[in-house]
């Protein structure tokens, strides 16, 4: 009979080492994915980096896009408006023929 508690003794010690040692490698791969979802080249940190990048370029993509309808209508305005011009070119200093112009100096 001790053989036999013996035996079963050593199998259960058996068994308990291969759940440790099963349970050390489950948890070695699970950290191991745990690390590459994170930390990875296409990891989750990554992820939200880009995610506000995206966000940023497309605020700035919304600010071209209006800066540049503002300067369509400009180009529209300057092509087909007299009094436009006549402003963009008292801007520049020029003056219509025959009106005076009186330059004061700054003190």
């Amino acid at each position: 009979m001790k053989k036999r508690n013996l035996n079963r003794q050593e199998r259960e010690a058996a068994a308990k080492r291969r759940r440790q040692i099963a349970l050390v490698a489950i948890a070695c791969v699970l950290f191991y994915a745990f690390l590459s979802f994170f930390l990875g080249q296409m990891g989750f940190i990554r992820y939200v980096k880009l995610c506000r990048q995206r966000d940023a370029l497309n605020s700035e993509i919304a600010t071209l896009k209006a800066s540049n309808q503002a300067l369509k209508s400009q180009v529209v305005s300057l092509r087909t408006d007299p009094l436009c011009i006549e402003k963009l070119a008292r801007e520049q200093g020029l003056v219509k023929d025959g009106e005076t112009v009186y330059q004061y100096e700054d003190e």
